[in-house]
């Protein structure tokens, strides 16, 4: 086997460096996150025993439905925190304050990660690390971890697909136009209103393959397809 076959590329000292940097903010900031679930989460009654009349008791109820087989109704607003993530977390985790809190710092985690690499791959290391600093220690993004809404899993999706759109336009493959396409379609999932971000999806394939109309056709088609495909499920039900 050739030399040039075995070749492994190499990650240089500046990379490694800002990749070990960005991966101790993102750990910090999730340390941060449970350290304040854990105070929220025991001392406001919002957080583990909400009231009825709100939208943390509507997802409670709703994902102990789904979880336990019992829900027979339509899907008709935010499914995929209550229809997957929750019942998802809940199974896993024993009590619901707890499964909320790690969970969303979890999420609030990848933030972090993911908002340093779109930063960095837009403007250089140090923007990254900026971004990456800015989200770790946001007041709003770690006072929303323990508390059953969409707002953490909702930046979440956000700035994932903020970097997988970067890194599409800058590489090019139609692997992470699909893989935009999909997070896009949960994220619709997620809160309607991010079929906002569909504009600027197809703007960003347009840019990075102008010129080629045959291969911007098919990056923003199959984005599109991965876009719609999550949501087929509860739309034919929701129709049944």
């Amino acid at each position: 086997m050739s030399e040039n076959t075995c070749a492994v590329r190499r990650i240089s000292p500046r990379t490694a460096r800002f990749l070990l940097i960005l991966g101790v903010l993102a750990l910090a900031g999730f340390a941060v996150r449970l350290a304040v679930s854990w105070e929220l989460g025991h001392n406001d009654p919002s957080s583990y025993a909400p009231g009825p009349e709100t939208d943390m008791a509507t997802y409670l109820s709703l994902s102990a439905e789904i979880g336990s087989g019992n829900y027979s109704g339509a899907f008709y607003y935010q499914p995929f925190y209550y229809a997957v993530f929750l019942p998802a977390v809940r199974f896993l985790f024993r009590t619901d304050v707890l499964a909320v809190c790690v969970s969303q710092a979890l999420c609030g985690l990848g933030i972090i990660w993911f908002a340093g690499l779109g930063a960095a791959w837009i403007k250089g290391r140090f923007a990254g690390l900026c971004a990456a600093f800015l989200a770790a220690f946001s007041t709003m993004l770690t006072f929303y971890v323990p508390y059953a809404l969409i707002e953490i899993q909702m930046a979440f999706w956000v700035t994932l697909l903020f970097y997988l759109i970067v890194r599409a336009y800058r590489r090019g493959g139609l692997l992470y136009w699909c893989t935009a396409g999909l997070i896009l379609g949960i994220a619709v999932l997620s809160r309607g209103n991010a079929w906002c971000f569909l504009p600027v999806l197809v703007l960003a394939a347009w840019w990075s393959r102008r010129g080629r109309t045959s291969r911007f056709a098919a990056a923003c088609g199959l984005a599109l397809l991965f876009a719609v495909l999550p949501q087929l499920p509860y739309a034919v039900r929701n129709s049944r």
